[in-house]
This record gives structure tokens, sequence and C-alpha cells, in this order.
């Protein structure tokens, strides 16, 4: 097992260096009964995709339906809330809408379990690690958040389009600060904050074995997910990332969820399965989030095909599945020619908007100043 500090002082470098491999494109690909019995089908054959509709990396969520062997689809959105369930990530299945906070749960009962491998005496492990590592972990990233000067905080006042990113920095601030305030912890100094993250993160390592990636054992579980998807979020705090250095297991923890489930091109997963954990990573390695320093989780990934954009019967996505190798090719090759075009398009509507916002200045200006003239 390496150590907590080599783990998070090598990190970014590694990530870093995943930028310049290229995936290498699968030939022709064809769907096999195994394949098609992981998805989810309505009563006339058609794939209903699971969705995750995420503001920030929704990794729990994601790790979950990877020690699943569910596939999935991520779609970033620039604000973070969105009917009906409010602050994002948010989970669609076809059938339910669910925010993300009660995901995990509702995949392990509507889906699959992962967790029915237990026997009766952990279950109650199970729910109280969560629920532990959620209150404690998350009033401390929320604090961490709020804080000034915080990368993650300047970051949102950026994705987020103005005035909205004023309006929501100064709601968020409050309704944090008074969540924190029922916990106790919204007067207390940074210094005091570590110490609670730290006594939370004890507790945790004490709970993981030696020698075990995991809480129970070989095999992950949801306790699994949740830890590492705070530890995922813990990384964008350098406060944060010099505590986990003292900690061998979680970091252990971390990195083997990091090389077992996040490569989408390793060769374990299905036809299916791959394609669609490309995609996901595609669309994470573009949000805004996920390219801060140290969080880097699928930093550079190659372009590819969203096959599940509509609902699809399966013979025609088997159809389609012979031709995915080529369409990728084709649709990278596009995308290289066409980056210079885009960041002009950029650009030129910035500088748009910027004209729009002092000629509206000047008007009204106009408009004031002749008022006065007339009285």
């Amino acid at each position: 097992m390496e150590k907590a500090s080599d783990i998070f002082s090598n990190f970014p470098s590694s990530r870093t260096e995943n930028k310049n491999k290229k995936q290498q494109l699968s030939s022709p690909l064809q769907i096999s009964i195994n394949d098609s019995s992981v998805l989810n089908l309505d009563s006339n054959s058609r794939v209903l995709m699971l969705s995750i509709y995420q503001f920030k990396p929704a990794w729990s969520i994601q790790a979950y339906l990877r020690f699943s062997n569910i596939p999935y689809r991520v779609i970033n959105l620039n604000f973070p809330i969105k009917e009906p369930t409010g602050k994002l990530p948010q989970l669609h299945d076809g059938h339910f809408i669910v925010p993300g906070l009660h995901a995990i749960d509702h995949i392990k009962k509507v889906h699959k379990n992962i967790d029915s491998f237990l026997p009766e005496s952990h279950v109650s492990d199970v729910e109280a690690y969560c629920a532990f590592a959620l209150s404690k972990i998350s009033e401390v990233l929320e604090f961490l958040n709020c804080a000034e000067n915080n990368a993650v905080a300047s970051l949102v006042t950026k994705v987020i389009p103005f005035p909205l990113n004023v309006v929501f920095q100064k709601v968020e601030k409050f309704n944090v600060s008074a969540k924190l305030w029922i916990h106790g912890i919204e007067n207390r100094s940074l210094n005091e904050v570590i110490d609670v993250a730290e006594s939370c993160f004890i507790t945790l390592e004490n709970k993981l074995q030696n020698g075990q990636p995991f809480f129970f054992g070989d095999i992950p579980s949801s306790v699994d997910a949740v830890v590492f998807g705070l530890l995922a979020e813990a990384m964008n705090h350098t406060h944060l990332i010099t505590l986990l250095t003292k900690f061998e297991k979680l970091s252990f923890l971390f990195t083997t969820v990091c090389e077992k489930f996040f490569p989408s091109d390793d060769v374990l997963w299905t036809p299916i399965l791959r394609i669609v954990y490309q995609r996901a990573d595609f669309v994470n390695s573009k949000n805004q989030f996920n390219q801060l320093h140290r969080s880097c989780l699928t930093f550079a990934s190659n372009y590819a095909v969203d096959l599940f954009d509509n609902r699809m019967n399966v013979t025609a996505l088997q159809s389609s599945l012979e031709e995915y190798s080529s369409a990728v090719q084709s649709e990278q090759n596009k995308r290289a020619a066409a980056i210079p075009s885009e960041k002009e398009e950029t650009l030129s509507n910035e500088n748009r908007r910027w004209y729009a916002i002092v000629g509206v200045s000047l008007l009204s200006f106009l408009l004031y100043r002749n008022e006065l003239f007339a009285r």
C-alpha cells in the first residue's frame, strides 16, 4: 500500500499526465445478451437511461452506478438549482426524479442493491457510516465553500451567469450559515472546523481494515461510494488535502476506486458500459469544477458519442454500435477542426454582450438627463 503522503502529493501530476494519453478506439462493437440485460427498458423495449443532472460532479452517485455496472448519462448545468427537487445533483431514471441526497438509496431500492452481499448485522453499519460521513464532512465542506478567498466560491461566480451569480452567492451563504448555526459550527474558526474534519476522518480510517481497499473487504459497498465522493470534493480544499495525507487507508480507498472504476476504456467493461462511461467521462471533463487542482478525475477524456440522447430501441442500438468507432473518429476530427472557430464565436458573443450593456447604460443616462432638463 502506498503512503498517503505519496498518493496525494503525486495525484495532480499523475492526472496531468493523463492529458497526453489517447484512448484507443475499439473495433466495431456488438451487443450480447449479457450487455442488453444491464439496460433499463420500458414496456416497448426502449432504453431508459439513468441521467444525472449536475452542477458540480456527482462523484458519489457515479461511483455507485459503476460499482453496480449500471449505464448512465451525465448532463452538466450552469446553475445549481433545477425543478422539481431544487438543489443539484438530480437523478432521472425514466420513472422518478430524485434529489441527489436520496439518489443512492433510490438506486438501491429500485435498480440494484450492491449491499446485498453483506450479512444483516452489517446493514445497520452501512446506514450509520453513510449518515455519519454525510452529516459531518458535508458540514465542513459547506463551511469551506462559503469561506472568503475560496477557489470553489470564486468559480461559482464565474460559472453562473450575471446577475444570478451575485444573488445566488448571497442566498447560498445565508442558507449555509443558518444550517451551520443549527449544528453549532457557524462561528467556529477555520482550525476548529478542520479539527471536526480530522475527527471524522479518524473514525472512518479506524473502520477500514488493513490491506482491504473497501470498508467491507474486497467488494465495494454504498459506504465506499459516499466516502469516495466526499473525498473527491474535499480535494478542492488545501487544508483538507494536507489533512488527508495522514490517513493511508482512506487514501488507498480513493486511489483504488479511481484506478478500478473510472478508466472508461477498461477491458473489463462490457461494450455498452464502455461506451456510456466514456461519454460520462467526457462530460465530467467539461465540468468547470472538475478542473480544480488535485480533483481532476477524468480530466482530459476524448470526445465520445452520446448514443442514448433519445429513447432508443435495443435493435436500433445494436445496429448503431457497429458504426461506433468510425463515428467517434469522425466527431473527434470535426471538433478538432472547429476549436478555433468556437473560440472566436465565444469572444464575439462576449463582445456583443458588453456592447449591449454599455449601450443600455448610456441610453438610461441620456433619458435620465433629458428628464432633468425637462423639469
